[in-house]
């Protein structure tokens, strides 16, 4: 599989063992009327419809491109990783409606297509992204802030070992909400620089 899409009201628990995968667009099978759903429709990204599904990706042996939103519903959580380099491009956004984020990659990460801007986002849950090389967030907006009364989730970017640095170029933003504290961002690279462009908010 070199692109994949997939929707569903569970969880849902993918591997690819070889080779790089595009999570994008797929068109329908034809003729529009099959065996297994008796319908036809074409589908974008990774999404989970109801309760609290998790969506958790693996791409065992290659590189992770996110093209199309990737969504999980209520607290479940979204779980990347790869063995080679991460980007989220094109606009895509990776949410979940308040369970945690987790990106992990021993390449690079980068959310960093200057044609549109890319959101990690969950309300008050963590995100964490883990990478072995150069973190370039120079178009993605980190976003954690909790609902309501909630408390901001923590946001937590490491790279753990490649000469590369973090950049920031976007609002990252952990804020509470009424009467709730912000969450605690954490910035550490073992290797390289830490820029930051943009403004850092956890009120």
């Amino acid at each position: 599989v070199t692109t994949l899409a997939v929707e569903s009201g569970a969880a849902q628990w993918l591997r690819q063992t070889s080779g790089d995968l595009v999570v994008g667009s797929v068109a329908a099978l034809l003729p529009g009327d099959n065996s297994l759903t008796r319908t036809a429709a074409n589908l974008a990204g990774l999404t989970t419809k109801t309760g609290n599904s998790d969506i958790h990706l693996d791409v065992a042996s290659g590189k992770l491109f996110i093209d199309n939103n990737v969504s999980a519903s209520g607290s479940g959580a979204v779980d990347l990783r790869s063995q080679a380099a991460m980007a989220v491009r094109s606009g895509a956004s990776v949410s979940s409606q308040t369970g945690n984020l987790l990106f992990s990659t021993g390449g690079t990460f980068s959310a960093a297509d200057s044609s549109a801007l890319q959101t990690l986002k969950t309300a008050g849950g963590s995100l964490v992204i883990e990478a072995n090389g150069a973190i370039d967030l120079s178009h993605g907006k980190l976003d954690t802030s909790g609902g309501a009364a909630a408390k901001g989730g923590e946001i937590y970017v490491y790279n753990r070992g490649a000469a590369g640095d973090i950049t920031l170029g976007q609002d990252v933003l952990s804020k509470g909400g009424s009467n709730a504290d912000g969450g605690v961002v954490s910035l550490r690279n073992q290797n390289g620089n830490i820029v930051l462009g943009s403004v850092i908010n956890v009120s």
